[in-house]
């Protein structure tokens, strides 16, 4: 990169998809597709399960996710301009840990995205338990509709 370039090069954003996910965490773990599928899509399970109890979802070194409740308030119909009533719902929001905030703030400084962790090491210093999607309570493993 240029000293002058500007730190974005283009607008286009990639993003981490679940199946690019699923295909990390297998060839991270040693994981064949469909036990790397299970995990990914357990623990996405898990965490829709407590956010629809109402529970935080806290992920050390990443993030929590909250339940906020708002309230109802008043609107506008963008079409007619008519006034509406906006009722009361349940909103999750994510804040990022400081562990994290430090990393994008240093990753953001030297001007380069963050580099991943070389493989088998991104959970060197995490505490991992690998369950089958048969171990996850029946409750969790149920699709949530609110």
């Amino acid at each position: 990169m240029k000293p002058d370039a500007p730190f974005v090069d283009s607008l286009e954003v990639p993003a981490l998809t679940k199946a690019t996910l699923i295909s990390l965490v297998g060839e991270q773990l040693g994981l064949n597709g469909r036990e790397a599928a299970d995990m990914v899509e357990g623990f996405f399970e898990l965490m829709q399960a407590g956010l629809c109890r109402g529970e935080d979802v806290k992920l050390a070194g990443f993030g929590s996710f909250e339940i906020h409740q708002k309230g109802a308030r008043p609107g506008r119909n963008p079409k007619t301009g008519e006034e509406v009533q906006i009722a009361p719902r349940r909103v999750v929001k994510f804040s990022a840990g400081p562990k994290f905030k430090r990393r994008m703030k240093n990753e953001r400084e030297a001007k380069q995205p963050c580099a991943p962790a070389p493989a088998g090491q991104a959970l060197a210093n995490e505490a991992v338990v690998v369950r089958p999607r048969s171990a996850f309570p029946e409750e969790a493993r149920q699709p949530t509709r609110t």
